[in-house]
């Protein structure tokens, strides 16, 4: 069996598998008592990110389109008060930033449905 047949099979039997599985979404409670100063740190920082990840994400789209590969920046352009600074994404990493993106695209054509409908 050459190595085109193999691979086709293996992405054949990932699909059938991922076919069965259910996307869930948990909301947690975290307790910071029970972590270190460096977990705190790391928590805040992802959550900081990904807020920043979003914003500029919304302000790409009020300037235009949003290019397709976006979620593959490190960086982002973040407005602090008056300023507006160039931020790095250090733990934020590829799959959280490309679901940030898919979630804004539900979230836009959730807002154009509803628009349309005159709310």
């Amino acid at each position: 069996m050459d190595g085109k047949a193999k691979l086709q099979r293996k992405i054949e039997k990932t699909r059938r598998r991922k076919e069965t599985c259910i996307p869930r979404v948990f909301w947690v409670k975290v307790c910071f008592d029970n972590l270190n100063r460096q977990q705190r740190e790391f928590l805040f920082r992802v959550f900081a990110e990904a807020r920043w990840f979003w914003n500029y994400l919304v302000s790409l789209k009020r300037d235009g389109d949003i290019p397709s590969d976006v979620w593959k920046n490190k960086e982002v352009t973040v407005k602090v008060g008056n300023d507006i600074e160039e931020r790095q994404l250090k733990v934020l990493m590829a799959q959280p930033r490309l679901a940030i993106l898919n979630r804004l695209f539900e979230a836009l054509k959730a807002l154009k449905a509803k628009r349309e409908n005159g709310h």
